[in-house]
């Protein structure tokens, strides 16, 4: 089954051809303006959508990172704010991927690269955690073959990085330099080989 997600000025909407083709009217998933977002499925076909929205209250973060959780179709999708964030950073990205110990969402904010998690499972509280000090532009990320979390993105500077966790923490890479106008993206084929591509302005 394919899981595509968009955004337009209006909000999110997704489709998904789980019926054998996709719908003539996609989903709206939230109905205001977002940036970077990320899908993700679950073994049950249960889709996951990332973004990063402006702060929703007068006197709160600059911004707020969301997951939004589909249901069966047409039925309603549950939004919750993961994390609060800077400013979205230019190229924004977030990656939400789904680990053995249950959804991340990796973003960016302050210059940082950070994961939200549910230490405790499903229904605790969203704890964030630093993956790299520098970086947190532009995020992406895979699942290797063996459930792993891989990240790639971009410092502030427009240096390329890499980040995965397989087991021992998560440990950090230098890719490349360069980057502008867009973020980086990021697979791991199944021998465990990485493939990052970013674009540069030559």
């Amino acid at each position: 089954v394919h899981h595509v997600a968009w955004t337009t000025p209006d909000g999110v909407l997704y489709s998904s051809n789980a019926g054998g083709e996709f719908a003539e009217e996609p989903e709206i998933v939230v109905d205001v303006e977002v940036v970077g977002l990320s899908i993700a499925a679950d073994e049950q076909g249960t889709p996951m959508i990332a973004f990063q929205a402006g702060g929703e209250v007068v006197e709160g973060p600059a911004s707020l990172i969301r997951l939004a959780t589909g249901h069966e179709a047409g039925g309603p999708w549950t939004v919750e704010t993961v994390a609060e964030a800077s400013a979205p950073e230019d190229p924004a990205g977030t990656a939400v991927l789904l680990t053995s110990a249950g959804p991340i969402v990796a973003y960016g904010s302050d210059g940082e690269t950070l994961m939200a998690i549910q230490r405790g499972g499903e229904g605790a509280p969203w704890v964030s955690e630093t993956i790299d000090p520098d970086g947190g532009v532009g995020v992406a990320g895979a699942i290797d073959a063996d459930g792993n979390p891989h990240l790639a993105y971009l410092t502030a500077g427009g240096d390329v990085k890499h980040a995965h966790d397989v087991g021992e923490g998560w440990e950090i890479s230098d890719v490349g330099s360069g980057a502008v106008v867009s973020p980086p993206s990021i697979a791991v084929d199944a021998e465990g080989i990485h493939h990052v591509a970013w674009q540069t302005d030559q």
